[in-house]
Order: structure tokens, then C-alpha cells, then sequence
């Protein structure tokens, strides 16, 4: 008969094993910790950029809209003529005419107008020079439109099928619109401002005789509707940087799958840690049966008598 005898061997067991078993265990857990953290703050990037992205658009065609109204003016010349004199020079342009204060009875900030003035503008101009920028406005407003709606269908492929494809796909065609709606809002600006000089006399400008010109187009003070021209293409511009953003992060890290990619089944991150601690444990563990007591490691062995 035989009979087992119980050895104590946990004065046996090396600091140095301990100490690495819980130093990998906890940068396991410190690395699933960061990752998940990251994973987070990407969803909650990519899920606000394009609702800021959205509204910038919106805002942006708004103020183009409201650029374009007839009664909205886009730059204003009030301005004494000479120095040491009480002649006054004084008219207003909107996107579609302009108006000199010498033809008819006008007002400047709800006062009228009061004192000897000069004409500015030609009697006989033609404001067809306008039309040209009303067109462009018109477009940018349709292409910024179109950006917002390739956002909202980008948004609604990423909810319903999840195919990132499409998704990247919208959101790059949109960007483009956006770009484009950008420029032709900077390029309309530019031709206005270029435009302006030729509504003016002849005798204002002075062209033949610049001592005695009485009108100088730095003193233009631009009003309104060309400021809100001015501000719509920065939103627009903003928009398609955060655009930019967002399909640089998308494509990586963005949730669903591409259309070549075959559905898989994703381990959660702490069943993957267990089976990292188990597979572990497994590795290190002695020959004979272990039995943990109390933080006491016993093994039993058998004797013969």
C-alpha cells in the first residue's frame, strides 16, 4: 500500500515568474484599456463631423440666398468729393442695379441726405456686367446644395447598410461639389469688385486727369450682401476641411465593411484577454496536479511504502 504525502512548494515558486505574470496581465489590460478608449473617440468624431459639416452648409447657402435678394446692398460710396469743400459724393449697388443719391431723394441710415452732391455714377450705364456674377451665385448655391444632400445620403447609406464603399464614395463627390461651390462664390466676389469701376463716370475716375478725379475705390466701403458672399465661401471651405477630415478617419476606422470583405465574427477584447490569461496560465503550469489554497501551493505525490 501507498500512501500520499502533502509537500508544501510555495517557498519553491520564484519571484520572478509572480512578477511577470502580473506585469503581462496588467499591459494587457492597459493596451485593451487605450484601445478601447480610442475606439470611442473616433465613433464620437466621426459621428459629429458630419453633422457639423451639415450645418456649415446649410448656413452657407442661407447667406448666398440672402446675398442675391435685390434689396440687400453689396457695396456704398459716401464720401466728401474735395477737401476744404462741401461736395459729397454719395450711391449704393445691389447684385442687380445701382443707385446715385443725385437721382432721386435719398437717405443714409433712415437721415436723408442733406448737402451739395456730385454724380457718380454714369447716367447711361449698363448693369449687365451683373448678371454674369448673379450666375455664378446661383451655381454655387446648387453645388453647396448638392454637397448637403450627398452628406445626408452618405449618412443614410453608413446607418441602413453599413457599406463603406458607397459611404466613401458619397462623401468624396460631395467634397468636390463643395470645393467647386467655394470657388465659384470667391470667383463671383473677385468679379464684382472688378466690376465696380465701370458703372462710374467717366469724370469721377478721372482716367485722363487723376489730379482731379474726385472718386477713389479704396474708399468703397463694402456692404452686406458682400460680406455674406465673402463668409459663405469660408463656411463652405471649412465644411470641405472637415469633410477631408472625416474621410481621412472614416476609411481606416469607420464602422462596416467593404463590399469584397466577407461577414467575420469578432471576438469581444475580454474574451480574447481570458483566453491570452488561460493560455498563459496553461503554459506555465507544473506536470503534476496544483491546487490553489489560500495563496498556498500544495502538490500531492504518491510514495510506495
Amino acid at each position: 500500500m501507498g500512501k500520499f504525502l502533502s509537500h508544501d512548494f510555495s517557498s519553491n515558486i520564484k519571484p520572478e515568474c509572480i512578477l511577470f505574470s502580473s506585469v503581462t496581465t496588467s499591459s494587457h489590460m492597459h493596451v485593451g484599456i487605450m484601445e478601447k478608449l480610442w475606439k470611442t473617440v473616433v465613433k464620437i468624431i466621426l459621428a459629429v463631423l458630419p453633422v457639423i459639416c451639415i450645418v456649415l452648409l446649410s448656413v452657407s447657402i442661407v447667406m448666398l440666398a440672402v446675398s442675391l435678394d435685390p434689396g440687400v446692398k453689396w457695396n456704398e460710396y459716401h464720401q466728401k468729393l474735395f477737401p476744404n469743400s462741401n461736395f459729397f459724393g454719395y450711391y449704393f449697388s445691389t447684385l442687380w442695379s445701382s443707385l446715385d443719391v443725385t437721382a432721386f431723394a435719398g437717405e443714409k441710415n433712415g437721415l436723408p441726405c442733406t448737402g451739395k452732391y456730385m454724380l457718380l455714377l454714369k447716367p447711361l450705364r449698363d448693369e449687365s456686367w451683373r448678371v454674369p456674377i448673379r450666375t455664378t451665385l446661383h451655381q454655387a448655391i446648387g453645388l453647396v446644395s448638392g454637397t448637403l444632400f450627398l452628406l445626408i445620403v452618405s449618412l443614410t447609406i453608413n446607418n441602413v447598410t453599413k457599406q463603406k464603399l458607397f459611404c466613401t464614395i458619397t462623401k468624396v463627390a460631395a467634397l468636390g461639389t463643395g470645393i467647386t461651390g467655394g470657388y465659384f462664390t470667391l470667383k463671383a466676389i473677385s468679379d464684382y469688385v472688378i466690376g465696380i469701376p465701370d458703372a462710374l463716370s467717366l469724370i469721377a475716375r478721372s482716367l485722363n486727369d487723376p489730379d482731379n478725379r474726385y472718386y477713389y475705390p479704396e474708399k468703397e466701403e463694402m456692404q452686406v450682401g458682400y460680406n455674406l458672399a465673402k463668409y459663405s465661401a469660408v463656411t463652405t471651405i471649412i465644411g470641405c476641411a472637415l469633410i477631408l477630415g472625416n474621410i481621412g478617419l472614416y476609411i481606416p476606422f469607420g464602422e462596416g465593411k467593404w463590399i469584397w470583405q466577407k461577414k467575420t465574427e469578432v471576438i469581444p477584447d475580454t474574451e480574447r484577454r481570458s483566453e491570452n490569461f488561460t493560455n498563459f496560465t496553461e503554459t506555465n503550469k507544473p506536470g503534476q496536479p496544483v491546487k490553489n489554497k489560500g495563496g498556498i501551493v500544495s502538490v500531492k505525490e504518491f510514495v510506495p511504502e
